[in-house]
């Protein structure tokens, strides 16, 4: 019974583990490209990108500049 349930468990737990190994940081700023890969360095354009891409447990940082919002952000189902 108990080496059933360790058998159970253990795909849980490398899936656990696996995703937040995969969680990712992200930037977006003005110059960008949501065809770049979202580094530091080469930053996506904008946040709607962001939110299409972004996964459970990723992060993404917003370089502070005056954003002029034309519409509305949509969350992918």
């Amino acid at each position: 019974m108990i080496g059933s349930l360790r058998w159970a468990v253990l795909p849980i737990l490398v899936l656990t583990v696996c995703r937040i190994a995969h969680a990712g940081t992200y930037y977006v700023a003005p110059g960008g490209s949501d065809g770049w890969p979202g580094s530091a360095s080469q930053p996506w354009a904008t946040i709607q990108h962001a939110a299409e891409t972004l996964g459970p447990g990723d992060t993404v940082f917003i370089k502070l500049v005056r954003w002029s919002w034309g519409r509305r952000i949509r969350q992918p189902l």
